[in-house]
């Protein structure tokens, strides 16, 4: 089992117009290609990536091989799950 920490933003759901204009800004300067919603430079000194559905938490725990045991979503910014590597879930 794995405990993990992740940024919560209900609110970081920004509107389609306001993310074409950051991946273009990101496009044409050389920047961030990579950019995803919900990616944020975090007191000038780290990218974060805050999540704002459980859905979308889910889908990227799963990507990187994890099964969600358990997800504590915060009234504040700081969440936590308990994982568990997929290969382990079956055996």
């Amino acid at each position: 089992f794995f405990v993990c920490q992740f940024h919560w933003d209900k609110k970081s759901g920004a509107s389609k117009k306001v993310e074409f204009i950051r991946k273009s800004l990101a496009f044409f300067t050389v920047g961030n290609l990579w950019y995803e919603k919900g990616d944020m430079l975090w007191f000038n000194t780290e990218f974060i990536h805050a999540f704002s559905s459980k859905d979308e938490l889910r889908s990227e725990f799963k990507q990187g091989g994890f099964e969600v045991v358990h997800i504590h979503i915060p009234e504040g910014i700081r969440g936590g799950a308990v994982l568990q590597k997929q290969d382990s879930v079956s055996a």
